[in-house]
């Protein structure tokens, strides 16, 4: 899996646990302190997210940082 494609994968990740929890865009963007558009780019795979920011998702959802990441086969 190259870079582009692992983005993509945790894009549709952070998508996923939004729905879930049933918060809008904009919701997730004031608990992590981004604009809302900044939140699609990111579920767009458009943008690498750093250490401390696939953390706060993480908590925000309540997840483990490697439910973002595909499972191993």
């Amino acid at each position: 899996m190259d870079e582009h494609e692992l983005r993509k994968h945790v894009g549709i990740k952070i998508r996923e646990f939004r729905i879930k929890r049933k918060i809008t865009q904009k919701e997730l963007g004031e608990k992590l302190g981004v604009k809302h558009n900044t939140i699609s780019d990111y579920e767009q795979g458009l943008y690498n997210l750093d250490s401390y920011m696939l953390y706060k998702f993480a908590n925000i959802f309540n997840k483990k940082v490697s439910d973002f990441f595909p499972q191993k086969k």
